[in-house]
């Protein structure tokens, strides 16, 4: 049995290049685009933290990843004309494999930052945003980041959300602060709101959409604050700034993708044709400026 830990997914059209083509999906010319390793190796070596549903995450068996990002990257490897190999891997460890050179691709909803383009390219995937999540019900009536003065958030450490609830901090008055409790990446967050240590966390939209539609049975449920959204930008794929080629030939695979709608169909199947693109651009966060990205007025 595969480790709980790897999940190989493997472009089913086809076993490896063998210089022609191999399925009625490959777009000439990019398996060319790719460094001359990748080509020898006949696979594209992804990185994804399996603990983003509906992006990425393990099936029910945890063997193999599934999710958004995981169909897009199937198609992008039929189109490329290559096998895509996932590796799961925590979080923070993708973008120093990346380069490394231990793998080519992560691909984890990143954030698509100006601060992280210094290190990286971004290929911008789609959309996401930040949402407030709250007991089941909103019995505090937390509608807004701006309700949260007198309350406890909680937040990872290092993330949009913790800058998030920090400025609004900044906002509260003294005789009702917002405290924040912070976490390292993980699942804590929702087990503070469930506890009742904390009142609310803020998460990515379509993370916490998915999370709240498909919560166990039994036990204190979670509800997405609809009212609100923050944090509106760019969600991506990560690749070393030495690997043009690879950058644009997966561009292009995506590109085709949202021409002929296969892309937008499994945003429609996830339920996130909110968070689809038109066009696939690369390093676009500027489009987002900090003073729109981090903005708390509702």
């Amino acid at each position: 049995m595969k480790s709980r830990f790897i999940a190989v997914l493997m472009a089913s059209a086809f076993t490896g290049w063998t210089g022609t083509a191999i399925a009625d999906d490959v777009i000439p010319g990019l398996h060319d685009m790719l460094p001359q390793y990748i080509q020898d190796a006949g696979r594209i070596e992804v990185a994804s933290d399996p603990q983003q549903p509906p992006y990425d995450f393990l099936d029910d068996v945890n063997e193999t990843m599934i999710g958004v990002e995981q169909e897009l990257l199937a198609e992008v490897g039929k189109r490329i004309g290559i096998s895509i190999n996932v590796t799961a891997a925590p979080f923070p460890t993708i973008i120093p494999g990346i380069q490394s050179g231990r793998f080519d691709l992560g691909a984890s909803a990143f954030g698509d930052f100006v601060e992280r383009q210094k290190i990286v390219d971004i290929i911008d995937v789609n959309y996401e945003a930040a949402g407030l999540v709250v007991a089941a019900g909103n019995p505090l009536e937390i509608n807004s980041i701006g309700d949260m003065c007198g309350h406890k958030g909680a937040a990872h450490q290092g993330s949009t959300p913790l800058t998030l609830f920090e400025l609004q901090a900044e906002r509260c008055p003294a005789d009702s602060p917002l405290e924040i409790l912070q976490f390292p990446p993980s699942d804590q967050e929702q087990l503070a709101v469930k506890s009742g240590r904390a009142d609310a966390y803020i998460a990515k939209v379509g993370v916490s959409s998915y999370m709240t539609a498909n919560q166990p049975e039994g036990g204190i449920q979670l509800e997405l604050v609809t009212d609100s959204r923050y944090a509106v930008g760019y969600q991506g794929w990560i690749v070393s700034k030495e690997n043009s080629g690879l950058r644009d030939a997966v561009i292009q695979a995506l590109q085709s993708m949202v021409d002929d709608g296969t892309y937008g169909e499994v945003f429609d199947r996830w339920n996130l044709s909110q968070n689809v693109l038109e066009t696939i651009t690369y390093n676009d966060a500027a489009r987002f400026p900090p003073e729109e990205y981090f903005n708390i007025d509702d």
